[in-house]
């Protein structure tokens, strides 16, 4: 078979493929992975192509096809992995957050705050939580908030919220999932647990930082390991 045949059905094959649904499929963890082995399919095209000059047009002529065939076979899974979350619906679940936040303060004068970060599937499928900063009244305030879909409606069910008013300061939610979390204003403090759940550490700006851990106890108490090893029970703040 010529090579010019044998690119014009490859080209034909891939031109067959069924076309993927972009809203569904084409989420965050998809994309990296996609740009991942593309990546790794061009640094072995690069290492063939110093092989010589022979080498170097054979690759040529087959490297546009081959990233697109590894595309399609990334791309379209046969079965989606559940602990995705696509775009469009990480959206409706903004959406619903903005709105629900401008409903509630509606009346408040001088009221800003900020999606800092979201998750989903965190205790279970189709639930998500929102940590978010207010400027209000009582200063600067980090919150997270708890949700969970119900009949394919996002609901808001627990809130706590924290102040910048201590090194390492914490509260946990009354109704499950028991949601431990608070701020931290110390630098030489590298991990805290709730109990023996290890909690998430995100960056708020500079210093400060805000963590949180979900529990299966509702009351347990709350460590800090400082980068020394140095380890130290703190409590709740009210």
């Amino acid at each position: 078979m010529k090579k010019i045949e044998w690119e014009t059905q490859i080209v034909d094959e891939i031109k067959s493929l069924p076309k993927p649904d972009f809203e569904k499929e084409f989420d965050i963890n998809r994309q990296n992975k996609i740009h991942e082995n593309l990546m790794t399919f061009s640094r072995s095209i690069e290492s063939r192509q110093r092989r010589g000059d022979a080498t170097k047009r054979i690759v040529a002529g087959l490297a546009g096809i081959a990233a697109l065939l590894l595309f399609w076979v990334v791309f379209i899974p046969l079965v989606e992995d559940s602990n995705n979350i696509t775009i469009p619906n990480i959206e409706k679940f903004e959406g619903y957050f903005h709105q629900e936040m401008e409903e509630m303060h509606k009346n408040e004068n001088n009221h800003a705050y900020k999606l800092i970060h979201s998750e989903f599937n965190l205790v279970h499928k189709d639930d998500a939580i929102a940590i978010y900063k207010e400027d209000n009244s009582q200063g600067e305030q980090i919150f997270i908030a708890y949700f969970e879909k119900q009949d394919n409606q996002w609901e808001w069910k627990q809130t706590r919220g924290a102040q910048w008013n201590s090194r390492v300061n914490w509260s946990s939610m009354s109704e499950k999932p028991y949601i431990y979390s608070g701020l931290i204003r110390d630098i030489s403090v590298k991990e805290v647990y709730a109990g023996d759940e290890q909690a998430e550490i995100i960056t708020i700006q500079g210093d400060k930082r805000f963590w949180y851990a979900i529990s299966p106890v509702k009351e347990t108490e709350v460590m800090i390991v400082e980068d020394n090893g140095n380890k130290e029970v703190i409590e709740e703040v009210e």
